[in-house]
């Protein structure tokens, strides 16, 4: 195996592995090793985002899972209340989750599954992370809101 492929695979592989919470401080910790693959041909677009998608749904898998364990006693929490519910609507429009999944999240306000996605789900968002992937902030949140990065809120 050629080393150039063989650091491609150690790249994407690797970014399956981010936490997207975390997305922000892996990008700042490796900026010059992704940049130069990234401008060497080494990764691309489409590769840094098939990638991506893995932790992604993983986030949208974690947030389903915290809305169908909060039932009564303790007060419901809704899909809309989620801090960063993109992810969970990303799940929904690239129909990550069965029907009988679907039936149990809470929704409110008259959503259903596709309305939510289409209110709470980011264009391109997979774009969105790569371009933050590649070119991180400075600024260093905890997590950040998508839809303010977008100027959507």
């Amino acid at each position: 195996m050629a080393l150039k492929e063989l650091i491609r695979q150690t790249i994407l592989e690797d970014i399956k592995k981010i936490s997207i919470l975390s997305l922000d401080d892996y990008a700042n910790e490796n900026y010059e090793i992704l940049n130069f693959a990234y401008s060497k041909g080494i990764i691309d677009d489409d590769s840094i985002e098939r990638s991506l998608e893995e932790p992604v749904l993983e986030r949208a898998r974690m947030d389903y899972e915290l809305l169908i364990k909060n039932k009564p006693p303790d007060p419901k929490m809704w899909a809309d209340s989620l801090p960063l519910p993109e992810f969970l609507a990303y799940g929904i429009e690239k129909k990550y989750f069965s029907n009988k999944e679907l039936k149990k999240i809470p929704f409110d306000h008259g959503e259903t599954p596709e309305t939510f996605s289409k209110v709470y789900g980011v264009e391109d968002l997979l774009s969105v992370l790569r371009k933050r992937l590649l070119k991180p902030s400075t600024n260093k949140p905890y997590f950040v809101d998508i839809n303010l990065l977008l100027n959507k809120k």
